[in-house]
């Protein structure tokens, strides 16, 4: 029975960042087919998909596929990705499939972001998925679609966050990956295999932000120099790896790359490229002809804090596509000869279709069809929220939609027709009174299959009375929360003995759990000091996340949008400085509904001591703070506090009580706070391995302190990059994140 149910176990193992499932609406025919509903819930979003199990095989699937992501296999099928894992549709419609390869799939543990937890190549042909050893590393799998077929690339890689840390060749033979601060390369569909030892497979430093695929080749972006190379040069420099730079340099962009922050995409032709830095200026930059030392260069300053961008070229330059936080969009074309701010569009994702001719662009607001020469909408392609778009010929496209998946057509004057590939949400279901046919509304109209057969459109029909028991099985919901799941259909065999749950989860996942003995690189934190609150209730399933901000506002954003998405509360301790230099910045913070506690009125280590601290000094401090982020934001800080870099004392501890201020300390240490050439000596370098400790350290009432904003020195890897990863292991580990008032 765990054989034939392990491919539910993946897919409600991967769902995304802090998402809780709910099982509800069992209802049991006579011949024993269950019908049944699961749903996730994340960030204050739900989404649903409709099962169906056949109890006398023990056998499950799915009637419905939700299309977070689509891409386009060999063969008009489609690979549609969501938070309930991976299925394949064909294109001329049909049920969902599983994919080979993932049953049984029962070593894996959530992965946040849904979509990104794999990543198909362009053919559809391989898969690459990465299956953890640790809560943030893992084994890089290539997962042959067709057979199933599976081979360990690499060890130690660090789990996907909003990003997957490989890249394909558009030609599917080959990928680059990230690892630990380098690029590596592997092999497939070649008569020779790639080296074993992955030394003899390095491309240069850098992440996957470094690298851009144009076909076979790619661009590598390290320092301030831009190289090209050809895939086959890879081959050919292998006894060489270790000392030989990878491809022949292209151009030199005048700004410093830094692959935390910035990312770049070139031309196909190889004429130009576009380079953002730090996801807000967007620099148009000609490769065949640099411009002279000085001279301007075409870019767009973004009007705020961009969330997605998708860059899509022609013959005369690039269009610009942007999203924002507050769901606002943005859409420019800019050129050698400068830029042309364009209407804004529904959404910030954008498809071209082959040829040129047609644009599908999409986000929450819906999906339309654009002339994209002329830069004019001529269609709509769905009203409501659209996930996903994908062309299928240069007049076709599948579109993935909140309640379904629709192959669109479009002839020339752009005029579409609309045909059902699959239902990807159902509203009401149940069995047909007469005939045993599976019945389904979504949206306005009815439809039904026979769990065989694509779904088809019907009149309104009514559904027979729900039942929980058929001859063989009574089937009921117990209500029980382990992780997250918040009840579980049960069966009893009413032929034999013995009560199960449908879904042996919870005993697989613990089965094929983290490997036991994971070293620990946890760093010593400060000892217990009277009068600071160190952590709260040891009994407690809280923890406490506090973000630090002193006076540069890097992350602040992606700090929020991933409390935003795990539907979360934090602590924010504004420094005075940052509260001067970001006033609208500390205003947001508490507007989402953040405690927003003090960190003193300067960035004063108050150990050093050319200070002289007294019980007037803090008092001083602390008021003058609460004057600034008054004045700023017309709120109140909360009555915690803690000083700058956590330095304190009893003396310190005692003199803020009496201003009526509890002195917060830590438990945990990442060490995010560590910069430059320090972090290796102590061990914080990845943010990978910061995520690890961690987890190796933290206990019920944990009190766990981030950095926010660039260090002096810098780092190759920010911790505040990889929050997806650390909150998803938290979560994932039964904690409650909670702002630090919120402990006992």
């Amino acid at each position: 029975m765990k054989k034939r149910l392990g491919f539910f176990l993946f897919a409600v193992l991967t769902l995304g960042l802090g998402a809780e499932i709910r099982f509800s609406g069992l209802d049991l025919a006579g011949d024993s087919r269950l019908l049944f509903s699961a749903v996730s819930v994340s960030g204050g979003e739900s989404r649903g998909q409709l099962f169906f199990a056949a109890l006398k095989e023990f056998s499950t699937g799915r009637l419905s596929a939700f299309p977070e992501k689509m891409t386009l296999l060999e063969g008009g099928t489609l690979l549609v990705q969501s938070v309930f894992g991976v299925q394949s549709l064909p294109v001329s419609g049909g049920l969902p499939r599983a994919v080979p390869g993932f049953l049984p799939f029962t070593g894996s543990f959530a992965v946040p972001g849904g979509a990104e937890t794999m990543l198909p190549s362009a053919d559809g042909n391989w898969l690459l998925l990465v299956e953890p050893t640790s809560f943030a590393r893992g084994d890089l799998i290539l997962l042959n679609g067709k057979t199933g077929t599976r081979v360990t690339v690499a060890r130690a890689v660090e789990r996907p966050g909003s990003v997957f840390p490989a890249s394909w060749s558009g030609d599917s033979r080959l990928f680059i990956y990230s690892k630990s601060g380098k690029l590596y390369y592997y092999t497939v569909n070649t008569s020779a295999p790639p080296p074993e030892d992955e030394r003899y497979r390095f491309v240069g430093d850098g992440d996957i932000n470094s690298v851009y695929w144009a076909g076979d080749s790619f661009y590598y972006l390290k320092g301030s120099a831009l190289y090209r190379v050809h895939g086959a040069e890879l081959f050919a420099r292998t006894p060489y790896s270790l000392f030989l730079d990878a491809g022949a340099p292209v151009g030199k962009i005048p700004f410093e790359f830094d692959p935390a922050f910035d990312s770049f995409w070139v031309a196909p032709d190889a004429s130009a490229m576009i380079f953002s830095k730090g996801a807000r200026n967007f620099f148009y930059y000609p490769l065949i002809t640099p411009p002279s030392s000085g001279a301007p260069l075409p870019y767009i300053l973004a009007p705020g804090a961009v969330s997605r961008c998708t860059v899509l070229w022609d013959r005369n330059g690039a269009l610009v596509f942007l999203g924002f936080r507050d769901e606002k969009t943005a859409a420019y074309r800019i050129t050698g000869a400068g830029v042309e701010e364009l209407s804004a569009p529904p959404g910030p994702r954008a498809a071209l279709s082959p040829g040129g001719k047609w644009l599908a662009v999409w986000g929450k607001a819906g999906a339309v069809l654009f002339d994209y020469p002329a830069w004019k909408p001529v269609g709509t392609l769905n009203a409501g929220p659209a996930f996903s778009c994908v062309w299928s010929r240069p007049d076709e496209l599948v579109v993935g939609a909140e309640d379904r998946i629709e192959r669109v057509s479009v002839d020339r004057d752009g005029a579409l027709k609309k045909e059902l590939v699959c239902l990807a949400s159902v509203d009401r279901y149940g069995f047909e009174k007469e005939g045993g046919r599976v019945l389904a509304k979504s949206g306005e109209s009815w439809y039904a299959t026979d769990g065989v057969s694509p779904w088809t459109e019907i009149p309104p029909r009514q559904t027979r009375e729900a039942s929980l028991s058929s001859p063989s099985f009574r089937v009921y919901l117990e209500e029980r929360r382990e992780g997250f799941f918040l009840n579980m259909p049960m069966i009893r065999n009413l032929s034999g003995t013995g009560t199960f749950p449908l879904f042996p989860v919870i005993g697989i996942a613990r089965e094929h759990g983290l490997p036991a003995g994971i070293p620990s690189r946890t760093r010593g934190v400060d000892s217990e000091i009277a009068g600071v609150f160190r952590h709260g209730s040891r009994d407690s399933r809280k923890v406490a996340v506090c973000f630090d901000l002193y006076d540069d506002d890097t992350g602040l954003y992606r700090a929020l949008d991933v409390l935003a998405r795990c539907g979360a509360k934090a602590s924010f301790f504004l420094n005075g400085e940052f509260i001067r230099r970001h006033p609208e910045k500390a205003a947001e913070i508490a507007a989402a509904g953040h405690e927003t506690a003090s960190m003193f009125y300067a960035p004063l280590d108050l150990s050093d001591s050319r200070f002289r601290v007294t019980g007037e000094f803090i008092a001083r401090g602390l008021a003058r703070n609460e004057d600034e982020y008054h004045r700023a934001t017309g709120g109140e800080l909360s009555l915690v506090w803690h000083p700058p870099w956590y330095s304190v004392s009893p003396e310190i501890a005692s003199y803020a009580a009496a201003a009526g201020y509890r002195t917060v300390g830590r438990d945990v240490d990442p060490g995010d706070w560590i910069g430059g050439g320090d972090a290796r000596r102590v061990g914080a370098v990845f943010a990978a391995d910061m995520i690890d400790d961690v987890m190796d350290s933290v206990r019920g009432g944990s009190i766990i302190p981030l950095r926010l904003g660039l260090l002096p020195g810098g780092r190759n890897d920010y911790l505040f990059n990889k929050l997806e990863l650390l909150f998803d292991a938290l979560i994932r580990a039964g904690y409650e994140i909670v702002p630090v008032s919120a402990l006992q």
